[in-house]
């Protein structure tokens, strides 16, 4: 028994098969490259993200000022005359959301990072 190929076919077959391996290829580098920027505590540090629960702090814009909360208050601990208006565009969005800081002397280091 002899089996004939039909090179035409063959070549049309791998052509297809060619162009959805590239279109999927595409597809999934679109994707990746307009990924949403990483949440705040992402960037801030190189630990692993923490649990949302896992969090004491709450550093955040309040009246277009730089301002601390803790977690579940509604009215700031502590203010500083920083203008969020004069930070970068990336950070003015970070604190408009809240970035939640675990401990204390994490969040003496991000302000002190704001305020210099």
């Amino acid at each position: 028994m002899h089996l004939h190929i039909n090179r035409p076919l063959c070549w049309t077959l791998g052509s297809l098969l060619a162009a959805c391996f590239i279109g999927l290829f595409s597809v999934y580098s679109y994707n990746m490259n307009r990924r949403t920027p990483q949440a705040a505590q992402q960037i801030v540090s190189d630990a692993p993200v923490e649990e949302e629960e896992d969090y004491r702090y709450i550093l955040r814009s309040e009246n277009g000022r730089l301002a601390v909360f803790i977690k579940g208050e509604e009215q700031p601990r502590m203010e500083f005359d920083v203008p969020v208006r004069v930070l970068p565009e990336l950070d003015q969005r970070q604190l408009e959301e809240g970035i939640t800081v675990k401990d204390y002397p994490t969040l003496v280091s991000l302000i002190e990072d704001y305020i210099s």
